[in-house]
């Protein structure tokens, strides 16, 4: 019944007058069978079929297209639904149907393999045969992309393979969509189709044309406010979120420790002093474990193995550079760091911290001691920018 009603408020214009109903039922009708005098199930039957018929005429197509008015306010329901965390209620399924072999063979010819995909038939227009669009999943090393993109089947055309699949041109939302987004669903909402891609904090929302063409709406955010969990040291802490203690500067190790010409053999260095696949390497020099002396430590940039994974991502385990900076040394507190990083130093008080993630820790006698934890508070969504119409 919840989810039902969820659907049904999701789709019809006059949420409050829906919302009237459903408590009217809940003391004329509903009442009756938890007081006993009626059982239940026939009840709850009838009120689940008139939700389900409210939800099919909320989200009947709908062909009068959306103006930048319109778009903004379905931008700020779609926000406001996905706080709610009733956006399920809008998906539209995958189609049973799967491609046929000459499909999967043109498809596979298209992408040099072939890619777990769904497909899903869209009715567009009215009296006119749904356009078909398929969601490809592309395994990543850091991630799995899921994206959607049209495909043309030409049914009545099966001997020719190269008319059954067909990527559509659609320049203006593939430049917007980014690499960023992760992920893509399919929504209808009041009679129009939307893709939601997802990227975490951010959504981006377009609206599918009946012509076939993406357009681009918005981009929807969270807003999440960082704030002291625990703290031993408050006035780090707080000093921390209000940014007015500030970590210290990695820098760059000076070029005449390192070669700079040429390219290759930069590159064979680093992989000699510092351990295969390194490709950047920055340090900073502090006391670390607060007994008096400075140490160079090492923040150490690797390959990530994809470009869809931005290319690169930083070592985070605590490394300690030789005095002039040329090899990894032995780290004097491994046997306490084995299960701490480091992404961020603080000097604070003339004293040495660490922070990783959400704690910041500090090394001091031969023992970790924690200092803060971080935790996160969620704001409502909000709307951070619209795309201009095309």
């Amino acid at each position: 019944m919840n989810a039902i009603y969820n659907k049904a408020i999701n789709t019809v214009k006059d949420k409050d007058k829906l919302k009237a109903e459903q408590q009217l039922w809940l003391r004329d009708e509903r009442s009756k069978c938890v007081d006993g005098v009626v059982t239940c199930e026939p009840i709850y039957k009838l009120r689940i079929q008139q939700l389900e018929k409210i939800s099919k005429v909320g989200n009947a197509l709908e062909e009068k297209p959306l103006d930048l008015h319109k778009a903004k306010s379905v931008c700020a329901e779609i926000a406001k639904i996905n706080d709610e965390k009733t956006l399920g209620q809008l998906l539209v399924a995958p189609s049973i149907e799967g491609l046929a072999p000459e499909e999967e063979s043109k498809l596979e010819e298209a992408n040099g393999f072939l890619r777990n995909y769904e497909l899903f038939d869209l009715p567009l227009k009215k009296n006119h045969p749904p356009t078909r669009y398929i969601k490809i999943s592309s395994q990543y090393p850091c991630a799995t992309i899921n994206e959607i993109d049209t495909i043309e089947v030409a049914l009545s055309n099966k001997k020719n393979p190269a008319t059954i699949w067909k990527a559509n041109d659609d320049t203006y939302y593939k430049k917007i969509r980014s690499s960023l987004y992760l992920d893509d669903v399919f929504i209808l909402y009041h009679g129009h189709y939307y893709i939601l891609s997802d990227a975490g904090s951010e959504k981006m929302l377009s609206w599918i044309k009946p012509e076939n063409k993406t357009q681009p709406l918005c981009t929807i955010k969270k807003s999440i406010q960082e704030t002291v969990k625990t703290a031993v040291q408050k006035e780090l802490c707080n000093g921390i979120i209000s940014k007015s203690v500030k970590p210290l500067k990695w820098q760059n190790i000076p070029e005449r420790n390192l070669p700079t010409k040429p390219a290759d053999q930069y590159a064979k260095e680093l992989e000699f002093r510092y351990g295969k696949g390194v490709n950047g390497i920055t340090y900073l020099s502090a006391d670390i474990d607060n007994d008096g002396t400075a140490e160079n430590i090492a923040m150490i940039t690797s390959p990530a193995g994809s470009d869809r994974c931005e290319g690169e991502y930083n070592a985070t385990s605590l490394i300690f550079l030789s005095k002039d900076l040329k090899h990894i040394r032995d780290n004097p507190v491994a046997h306490i760091t084995t299960d701490y990083s480091v992404e961020s130093v603080y000097l604070f008080q003339d004293k040495t911290y660490i922070g990783a993630g959400s704690l910041v820790y500090q090394i001091s006698n031969n023992e970790i001691k924690r200092a803060c934890e971080f935790g996160f508070e969620i704001k409502p969504s909000f709307v951070d920018h619209y795309f201009d119409f095309k």
